[in-house]
């Protein structure tokens, strides 16, 4: 311990600062664009605020339709299917039908006579 005050009083020496408190880190706020407006007087207090106004200014709204020439042949034959179908069983279920057999459940399979 002797000689400690001559050692602390010497020229040429470095004094090492203590360790500053680190500035506790920032939470990081949410992810936002534009001005957030202030509700409108008639809307209640307790509603949960507008989201930014980017989620609802040119936001699209619905799928581009298609514009490829064999995808819109192919779902407008798909669709003529499905209509001579549902036209199909619409006849065969309000048309006068005949049994292909001799049963008393008639409606087991249905026939349409037609002349095409």
């Amino acid at each position: 311990m002797k000689g400690i005050e001559q050692y602390a009083a010497r020229p040429n020496r470095h004094v090492i600062q203590p360790p500053q408190q680190a500035p506790a880190p920032r939470t990081p706020a949410m992810l936002s664009a534009g001005s957030k407006a202030k509700p409108a007087p008639h809307i209640p207090f307790h509603l949960p605020p507008l989201p930014d106004p980017h989620a609802y200014i040119r936001t699209p709204t619905h799928k581009q339709p298609v514009t490829e020439y064999e995808a819109i042949r192919e779902k407008a034959a798909s669709q003529k299917r499905d209509i001579e179908r549902a036209l199909t069983k619409f006849l065969a279920k309000t048309s006068e039908t005949h049994n292909l057999f001799n049963t008393d459940d008639n409606q087991v399979f249905p026939c349409k006579y037609s002349s095409y």
